[in-house]
């Protein structure tokens, strides 16, 4: 199977999915009407996230790294976490030192 035959297909099961979930959500929800609030509230966010998501994985569909580049970029991403959640925790003490 080709690459761009791949992402094709991809591409059509994550339309499908969230052709279906739309479906679901405006039949089952929990408040029926023409437009339920519910919808309102998490369908932007839905939308936004599922977007974001099929376009970094469309890249790693077309082009998939090597796993030492994954381990790499998940151990310095691992790193960046820990230095932000480590400066948040002493806070109140860094902003002491600097003033």
């Amino acid at each position: 199977m080709s690459p761009k035959h791949r992402i094709r297909q991809v591409a059509f099961y994550v339309l499908a999915a969230i052709c279906v979930l739309a479906v679901a959500l405006w039949l089952f929800g929990p408040e029926q009407g023409a437009f339920p609030t519910f919808i309102d509230e998490v369908g932007p966010g839905l939308v936004a996230s599922v977007a974001v998501l099929v376009l970094l994985l469309s890249g790693y569909v077309a082009n998939p790294p090597a796993l030492g580049d994954v381990g790499r970029a998940i151990l310095l991403w691992g790193a960046l976490a820990l230095v932000l959640v480590v400066g948040y925790s002493y806070r109140a003490e860094i902003a002491a030192i600097f003033g």
